[in-house]
């Protein structure tokens, strides 16, 4: 028994090619979220055990068609941040989305050398300097540069109501969420854990 047909939803996908079909289903799922307010539980029907004893009539009520595109493309940082909404372990969570993060501030560095890749000013000698030096960095650099990007007045403000930092301060989110993070993966995981986005 899968309870009462008007509590079902379903998903239907048009014109999407199928290398699009995992993102454009979890920007479903998340829209789903945003709109019912709940992560969606995907059941699998087995048509053949359905019996219909009376016939089934579509609601006129509801919420009808809510139609949707995928807003991020990126599919890794999709799975990353899916799995951490799904997670029952806050750890684990946390570092799911550290790892959305994560994403965004690597691929920004790659932006950077591929900038300087393609500035005729720049001579090979001075390109292979600059590229190491982007490489080798402090690896919370590029963290900090995007925190401060996306971070608004409101996010800080939230972040000291509930006591993660004790300053309404950038730099204090920024220390805490990297500090959160080693916290979490020395501490409970081990320095030789790798988060893995799961398709």
């Amino acid at each position: 028994y899968w309870g009462e047909w008007s509590y079902r939803t379903c998903l239907r996908i048009a014109n999407c090619p199928p290398d699009a079909v995992e993102r454009t289903v979890i920007a479903a799922i998340l829209s789903y979220r945003d709109e019912i307010g709940s992560l969606p539980e995907v059941l699998q029907i087995d048509l053949e055990k359905l019996i219909y004893e009376e016939e089934l009539d579509t609601e006129e009520g509801g919420r009808g068609v809510v139609p949707v595109g995928p807003t991020i493309t990126d599919l890794e940082p999709l799975r990353f941040y899916l799995a951490g909404l799904q997670s029952e372990d806050d750890e684990a969570a946390c570092l799911s989305f550290y790892r959305v993060l994560e994403y965004y501030a690597l691929q920004q560095q790659a932006e950077q050398i591929t900038a300087l890749r393609r500035d005729r000013a720049v001579s090979d000698a001075e390109f292979t300097r600059k590229t190491v030096d982007l490489a080798s960095r402090e690896e919370k650099g590029p963290l900090f540069r995007l925190l401060q990007q996306i971070t608004t007045a409101d996010m800080l403000a939230t972040a000291r109501s509930e006591g993660a930092i004790s300053e309404t301060r950038q730099d204090q989110l920024n220390e805490g969420v990297y500090a959160y993070r080693n916290s979490i993966v020395h501490g409970k995981f081990g320095s030789a854990c790798t988060l893995r986005s799961q398709s």
